[in-house]
């Protein structure tokens, strides 16, 4: 069976049971690894408590997911695996991933962990790998763009240009997972830690655009095609072949969320109550539970 080295960033770390659950059902042998912002003993005991032999690094807050990634794969000999994991705890969010709109808050981060979200997606992903060795990375397929239907190209430009003028390694294809949560062969990532450490990244803040951590969600991608692998789904079809996107333009993928939410709104108020709203008319409510 094949040896995995497994990431997981809990900068969230509310997020710990829904990705421990997605954890158990990885059945290959694996070595895991948490870094945390805090050194929160509650959290700390949760996850020894999953896995005892876990170790977990209480690490800056900077690079966002990406830093302390290349982190913990620079402190481990990526020869001893056959695979990486890349797991972190994506914040809820209502907008869209690609072409697609994100009707749930929580729909973005189910998606990413899509591919170890269950026995059977994981099983599909271990058999996406064994049956083409060209596989580089495994992902859900929504959350794999190609430049056409990346949101930012500032960011899709700036990814090429750090990849072949600082890395000095060839773009061949400039298709990524947008979210970064993703398994792949281990050895596609020794180009990167070869030249690029933790410091290198800036402390993180929310509002910072086009940063370093930005940049290498990309690079992730990119680095697999420039070694002549390729980006699948856990079902194991290639980017290239999946059904065609419904919105070729960022424009049309702005309208079409701006008309989902015209037509359809769940909103909470500020004592806890859920309204649902079909054309801004209110046809459904909730009152809270919640006892003040």
């Amino acid at each position: 069976m094949p040896e995995i080295l497994v990431h997981v960033h809990l900068f969230y770390p509310e997020f710990w049971n829904e990705i421990s659950a997605c954890l158990k059902n990885i059945s290959s042998p694996y070595d895991l690894v948490v870094t945390l912002v805090e050194n929160d003993s509650k959290t700390i005991e949760n996850i020894k408590g999953f896995k005892s032999d876990a170790r977990i690094e209480i690490v800056e807050n900077r690079g966002f997911d990406v830093a302390p990634f290349i982190k913990i794969m620079r402190e481990n000999d990526l020869s001893r695996y056959d695979f990486v994991i890349h797991l972190h705890s994506k914040r809820d969010v209502a907008d869209t991933l690609g072409n697609v709109v994100l009707k749930d808050p929580k729909q973005w981060r189910r998606l990413l962990l899509n591919f170890c979200s269950s026995a059977q997606n994981w099983q599909r992903t271990l058999k996406t790998f064994h049956d083409n060795s060209k596989t580089g990375m495994v992902a859900d397929r929504v959350c794999i763009l190609s430049e056409r239907f990346d949101p930012t190209p500032e960011m899709c430009s700036a990814a090429k240009d750090y990849l072949t003028e600082y890395l000095k390694i060839p773009l061949k294809k400039a298709v990524f997972v947008s979210g970064t949560m993703f398994m792949a062969r281990s050895e596609l990532f020794k180009p990167l830690v070869e030249k690029v450490s933790f410091d290198d990244f800036e402390p993180t803040k929310r509002q910072d655009f086009l940063t370093l951590g930005h940049i290498f969600e990309r690079v992730f991608g990119y680095i697999v095609y420039s070694q002549d692998y390729e980006i699948s789904d856990f079902a194991g079809r290639n980017w290239r072949v999946f059904p065609a996107r419904l919105c070729p333009t960022p424009f049309l993928i702005r309208l079409k969320n701006s008309v989902f939410r015209f037509v359809f709104q769940k909103k909470t108020d500020k004592k806890g109550n859920t309204l649902i709203k079909v054309f801004k008319i209110p046809v459904w409510r909730k009152k809270s539970n919640v006892v003040k």
